[in-house]
């Protein structure tokens, strides 16, 4: 199972989406520098602010980061959809990450660390910004 997972500042730019962008350690990478791109990663989690966020166009075109990635390999996303508190999302990704280690699927990753972060923090804003897309 091949998993990138990048922890970093993620901007979305309505005027322009094919511009939106995360912050890596060496600079910005855009959209459009990830789409040129080939990831041969069965998922690729965003733990970043506003990485689910796009904008659709006339005849149903999805622009953001979620296409570049798509476009460029990846099966399934894990993105968020508003900006995140770094300490809710580390104790998240975390129980993620040990979901799937256990064997479960992406999505029942996902679910089982949501449902178990709600047990201890029951507001919405730090367990449900995380959203699951692809295959």
């Amino acid at each position: 199972f091949d998993v990138l997972h990048l922890a970093c500042h993620g901007q979305f730019r309505a005027e322009n989406p094919l511009f939106s962008s995360l912050h890596l350690a060496d600079g910005w990478i855009t959209v459009r520098d990830i789409c040129s791109q080939k990831l041969q990663a069965d998922l690729v989690t965003l733990s970043a602010c506003e990485t689910g966020l796009n904008k659709i166009f006339a005849g149903d075109e999805i622009l953001g980061l979620a296409r570049g990635f798509l476009s460029a390999g990846a099966n399934s996303l894990v993105l968020s959809l508003w900006t995140v508190s770094d300490e809710a999302t580390t104790e998240l990704m975390k129980d993620f990450y040990e979901n799937l280690q256990r064997g479960a699927s992406v999505s029942a990753s996902l679910r089982l660390a949501q449902v178990n972060f709600i047990k201890r923090n029951s507001h919405p804003y730090f367990w449900s910004p995380f959203a699951l897309i692809g295959r």
